[in-house]
């Protein structure tokens, strides 16, 4: 008897796992032997027709235990019926070659099953339809009504764009091996959407749609999570927007340009979602750290001058602002650090944006296409005003001016805009002292840069001035410390007057002053013409005020004005009074002393000395002329406290030095001009 060979136990094993496993693709016709299905894959009708073609993904697992689903990749006409396009819950997938229909779809329902085929065993699967390909039905313009099953998960790029007919969307659940659409539980109609994700322009350009709910499944497990940026873009109907509980992202620019929505009546609604608020008929998120992120302002909103926001906002989101032609002005609160990129694109109104120092970024093409006149309202040396000069945008920029209190400590902050003025504050009073200011500034002072002024107080003091002799005195009250103080005009025949002490001229005590009479050597004091003028006469030729200083030389000098309002003011060369003509050679002491108006002052060719205080504190006098050669004195103070920027024209290029120097001494400011006359 021949004996038996022994199979060993391993290939025992290996024999049980190979029968296992045909008798298993015997049972499903191979639909698990193979990997995720490559290609398309074509659903049709009842007439055979092609309708939908579908590919597989494998990066999810259904609750059927396939870990690959389908995806609506593109359409033909014969999938839309009466302008509805239906979106199966399955598909039925045969990888013998067997085409077939998708499972609840339009038209009647088969199981793909070859009417041949007489066996009882199945040949395909139902496989979950999860997503709609980019581009799926890009300018389907025959769609009107769109049923969405709750199985999708994600509506990608454009899929919808430029559907321009398309006014209503739904979603529906159905039990995937239903046979019957009329077993559907819908949504309510409008424009309901639960699928998690919408992509980049999914529905860009869809004119017709007037609402959109981003909500939840018809059976309340999941909803709308992420919406990209521009997915309803350019939507131009579209009027309101509900956002759901289970939204948890909104990209930039999501629904920019929708000229429709107005968030003043309402259109932007948020339903039990912490995430998400409106203020002001704008739609913000909420971040973790407790800052808020402006997020929208609808298109159609027409929002005019914007100033006021919630607390803590940092940043302005991509598009936030994107076809606001209603918004006219906005001032960017200072805690915002962030614009993104196009968010006041095709601002087609906007006048001024007020952008802080608090702001640290600023996007690509932020003001695209917003008014030619708009102008950046900015500090110096700041981002926005970089970015302005970048993007050749006007700017306007705004300057800090601090004046500070030495006696009391206070501070007070004032805005001004580069090249204007700015007044000190009111009511900075100290008994006995008058207020001055660092660096000369004054009302007139134009203001470039951020700045601070401090108080210099100026005790003020009381000169006497006496005349023993003649029995008579003048009393000057209220001196300036440093300042000189101004003598009377008193005369004595055969005499000129002199005084005890030059203390006067800079005073720093309560002080008097005796004054002393020398004989006249030099000085025609006797004269007198034969039309009866004599030396001191004071006359009025137009609106100048003269006083004869020499009847034999023929010289007056300047001692005011008539009129005192005027801005601009020319001192002739020469005058001509009571038959006889003077020489106009001197600017007297305090003749235009705190005059408010005068903004230019043109001097004749005879000028040759300007006397002390003649312009003190003239705070808009901006431009000097001197057509003199001859100018050979300028007293204390006879510019001070004049602009900062005067400017000075002098005959000729020689002079500017010497002029300049006694301009100075006259206390021109040192950042003034001294230039040669054009």
């Amino acid at each position: 008897m021949e004996k038996q060979k022994n199979i060993p136990i391993w290939r025992a094993g290996m024999l049980f796992l190979i029968a296992f496993a045909l008798s298993l693709v015997l049972q499903t016709g191979n639909v698990f032997a193979e990997e995720v299905p490559q290609g398309s894959y074509a659903i049709r009708d009842e007439k055979g027709n092609v309708t939908l073609t579908f590919t597989f993904t494998g990066y999810a697992t259904d609750d059927m235990g396939r870990d690959y689903f389908a995806n609506v990749e593109s359409y033909t006409s014969h999938a839309i019926v009466n302008g509805e396009l239906r979106i199966p819950t399955t598909i039925y997938y045969d990888p013998n070659g067997n085409n077939g229909n998708g499972n609840n779809g339009n038209g009647n329902n088969q199981d793909n099953k070859d009417d041949s085929n007489t066996e009882d065993t199945p040949t395909g699967v139902y496989v979950k339809v999860r997503g709609i390909l980019r581009r799926a039905f890009n300018g389907c313009t025959t769609l009107n009504s769109l049923l969405l099953p709750d199985t999708i998960t994600y509506i990608g790029q454009e899929a919808f764009a430029n559907c321009t007919g398309l006014s209503s969307i739904q979603t529906y659940y159905n039990d995937y091996m239903s046979e019957n659409s009329s077993n559907d539980q819908k949504s309510p109609a409008g424009g309901y959407i639960a699928a998690e994700e919408i992509e980049y322009r999914a529905f860009f350009g869809c004119n017709a749609l007037t609402g959109i709910t981003l909500g939840e499944k018809v059976r309340g497990q999941g909803g709308v999570q992420t919406v990209q940026n521009e997915a309803f873009m350019g939507c131009s109907n579209l009027n309101s927007v509900e956002i759901g509980s289970t939204v948890t992202w909104i990209e930039g620019g999501a629904f920019a340009d929708c000229q429709s929505l107005d968030g003043l009546t309402n259109g932007v609604k948020v339903t039990n979602n912490p995430l998400y608020f409106v203020n002001n008929g704008i739609l913000y998120y909420r971040e973790s750290n407790n800052s808020n992120v402006l997020l929208l302002c609808p298109a159609g909103t027409q929002s005019g001058i914007l100033t006021e926001f919630p607390e803590n906002v940092t940043q302005i989101r991509n598009e936030a602002f994107y076809g606001c032609r209603g918004l006219s002005s906005i001032t960017i609160p200072n805690t915002v650090r962030t614009i993104g990129d196009k968010a006041f694109y095709n601002c087609s109104g906007l006048g001024n944006v007020t952008i802080p120092n608090s702001v640290t970024s600023i996007g690509a093409e932020v003001f695209r296409n917003c008014s030619s006149g708009l102008c950046i309202i900015c500090q110096g040396g700041s981002t926005a005003e970089r970015y302005a000069i970048t993007n050749n945008i006007t700017r306007s920029v705004e300057c800090t001016v601090k004046f500070y209190n030495t006696e009391t400590k206070q501070t007070i902050e004032k805005k001004v805009m580069s090249g204007e003025t700015v007044d000190p504050p009111v009511g900075w009073e100290r008994a006995g002292y008058v207020l001055r200011w660092t660096d000369d500034f004054n009302s007139g002072t134009v203001i470039t840069s951020n700045r601070t002024i401090s108080t210099v107080w100026k005790k003020l003091y009381t000169v006497t001035f006496r005349d023993t002799a003649n029995n008579r005195e003048s009393v000057v009250t209220g001196v300036e410390e440093g300042t000189e103080a101004a003598t009377p005009n008193w005369t004595k025949k055969g005499y000129r007057l002199a005084w005890s002490t030059e203390n006067y001229k800079r005073v720093n005590s309560d002080l008097t002053v005796d004054a002393v009479w020398l004989i006249s050597m030099t000085d025609d004091t006797n004269q007198s013409d034969d039309s009866g003028q004599k030396k001191g006469d004071q006359i009025t030729v137009g609106n100048i005020i003269y006083k004869i200083s020499s009847i034999t030389d023929k010289r007056v000098r300047v001692m005011g004005l008539v009129n005192k309002s005027v801005t601009t003011l020319t001192i002739p060369n020469t005058i001509s009074y009571g038959g006889r003509t003077y020489s106009v050679t001197c600017i007297n002491a305090n003749a235009f002393r705190g005059n408010g108006s005068l903004k230019k002052i043109t001097f004749g060719t005879k000028l040759r000395s300007i006397e002390h205080y003649a312009f003190y504190n003239c705070s808009k006098l901006q431009k000097v002329v001197i057509n003199s050669k001859n100018l050979v004195n300028v007293s204390n103070y006879a510019f001070k406290k004049t602009k900062t920027s005067l400017k000075v024209y002098v005959p000729t290029r020689g002079l500017i030095s010497s002029y300049r120097s006694l301009l100075l001494d006259g206390g021109m400011s040192r950042t003034a001009k001294v230039v040669k006359k054009p």
